[in-house]
């Protein structure tokens, strides 16, 4: 083909389009022209045809293109692991998970399940060992919860773990009852009993790796943020992407263990074109549903019992301070109201006021009201995941009472106060489809459309907010908004192309919209 020369070369066009930049007005646009990896231009059609000269083009008849779905908190690795395990969810009681068990563990030496989630269980009471003990007495079991912060294991997982009813974990807890172990283990217990598992190998994991990916490019996300890695895991990332195998773009959120911090201390912050490797992961809490987050009051199921914080705030100071020397940025998880006061309290005497350092707060579950405007005070992003309101909103009111609601799940008045907040999933603990989170945002409704006013409807954000949540507000948050989160000359070409609109069709329609292609860097990942 002739190049016409006062055009320039570009592939390719995408056109018959309704683009939706997502830039600051919102705009949409007809056309798009992609050169090496990244968007040259948004517009009309004619405009891109008399500017450009393009071999490649891609009618996409009339449908809707959007910016690559971010995932700004997930767990990648263990949702490509989980894939090898049992699948608990859906369980309508502990009878069934052993069901399930006996029907897919095969012969393998460990049985590892998950998913499961007793709050709605016909029974909803904690699991105890004495059914694995009786199915399965010498092949060691886990079972982890469907939060990941609390698991159910057998007298064999007990044993190789070391772990008896004296057992001291710090940042942890063993479950005793009537002088014995029940089985039930939350957080940094947990841990104990996987790490007297075989190691997976780095095969292993690259696989796991790989498999997460089609599934995350399956459903339109092109970025996602891991809220646990490892160093191994990081560098493994690197490798794979450097190979071109692993595509998909990489916030990694570290682990601060003494390994990574000399590492980190060595090479401090680093980037590449698509791995992110700026911040370090906390935890100060449990989870709700388990009952390990931490409240500044009683629950109200568990008189007595107020969830524990798994550091002191002296400890969490000192991480605190390393982080603002090494210029890091710190991500904290909190869900109870009493770990969100600890974190801002932390925050707020490193920080002091507002700032550009982007620390986030992981969740945000449940807050006290005086601890909202704190939030746009540090300029601390709120990182939040609108599906665990539609999941809790059956059980969780009887854990908390009608008050504690009142500032819990506060989607809109902390985007109303902060001016944005990044909307994840929390996979494999939700489900992987970014459209859930849009629809969960939008309706507080679960798929069904129940409950039909919405669950906590006050905290509900409009389509546009749901849609900046999960790309160019998610991608401030993993400080990748130079080139990600939405469809500007000069970023990046990642961009998904779906079925129907999901700025139109009818609300309840959302959740089973489908995804047609999926591109990363102007290269087709996904679809036909």
């Amino acid at each position: 083909m002739n190049i016409h020369p006062h055009k320039t070369r570009a592939d390719p066009l995408v056109y018959h389009a309704v683009i939706y930049t997502v830039d600051q007005r919102f705009s949409k646009a007809g056309a798009m022209v992609v050169k090496d990896g990244h968007v040259v231009f948004t517009g009309v059609e004619d405009e891109a045809r008399r500017l450009f000269e393009c071999q490649d083009e891609l009618d996409v008849g009339g449908r809707p293109v959007y910016p690559g779905f971010i995932d700004p908190h997930c767990h990648f690795l263990p949702y490509g692991l989980q894939l090898d395990q049992v699948d608990l969810t859906g369980a309508d009681a502990m009878e069934t998970c052993v069901q399930r068990l006996r029907e897919q563990a095969n012969g393998q030496p460990w049985i590892l399940g998950h998913g499961w989630d007793h709050q709605k269980w016909s029974h909803p009471v904690l699991p105890h060992k004495r059914m694995l003990d009786a199915h399965f007495p010498n092949r060691p079991v886990l079972m982890m919860r469907i939060d990941r912060h609390c698991a159910v294991v057998n007298s064999a997982a007990l044993q190789l773990a070391g772990i008896s009813r004296d057992t001291v974990i710090e940042g942890g807890v063993v479950d005793v009852a009537d002088g014995d172990t029940t089985g039930i283990l939350l957080d940094a217990a947990i841990d104990r009993v996987l790490d007297a598992k075989p190691e997976n190998t780095p095969g292993d994991h690259a696989s796991a790796l790989l498999r997460a990916q089609a599934q995350t490019h399956a459903v339109g996300l092109t970025s996602v943020g891991d809220a646990l890695t490892h160093l191994d895991e990081l560098l493994l990332v690197d490798e794979l992407q450097r190979e071109g195998k692993l595509k998909t773009n990489f916030y990694a959120m570290v682990v601060p263990d003494r390994e990574s911090r000399e590492y980190f201390k060595r090479k401090g912050p680093w980037t590449t074109d698509l791995l992110t490797a700026t911040s370090f992961k906390y935890f100060t809490d449990g989870a709700l549903g388990s009952g390990g987050a931490a409240m500044l009051e009683d629950y109200c199921d568990a008189p007595g019992q107020r969830g524990q914080l798994i550091h002191t705030t002296d400890a969490l100071l000192k991480e605190a301070q390393l982080n603002l020397e090494g210029g890091f940025q710190m991500n904290t998880h909190a869900i109870g109201d009493a770990a969100n006061r600890q974190v801002l309290d932390v925050y707020q005497q490193i920080l002091k006021s507002t700032n550009k350092r982007r620390w986030r707060i992981e969740h945000a579950q449940v807050l006290h009201p005086d601890d909202l405007p704190r939030f746009a005070a540090l300029s601390v992003i709120p990182s939040v995941q609108t599906t665990h309101a539609t999941s809790d909103m059956g059980w969780v009111e009887n854990k908390l009472g009608t008050g504690r609601l009142e500032c819990a799940y506060a989607y809109k008045r902390l985007l109303d106060t902060c001016g944005l907040i990044a909307n994840g999933s929390d996979f494999p603990v939700e489900d992987i489809n970014p459209l859930l989170g849009f629809y969960a945002g939008v309706s507080r409704k679960d798929v069904n459309g129940w409950p039909a006013d919405g669950f906590l409807a006050h905290d509900a954000i409009s389509r546009e907010e749901a849609l900046r949540a999960m790309t160019c507000w998610a991608a401030y948050a993993n400080f990748n908004d130079d080139r990600l989160g939405s469809l500007e000359a000069g970023k990046c070409a990642d961009f998904v192309i779906l079925e129907e609109d999901i700025m139109t069709v009818p609300e309840l329609r959302i959740p089973s919209v489908k995804v047609h292609t999926t591109y990363v860097r102007g290269e087709k990942v996904y679809g036909k």
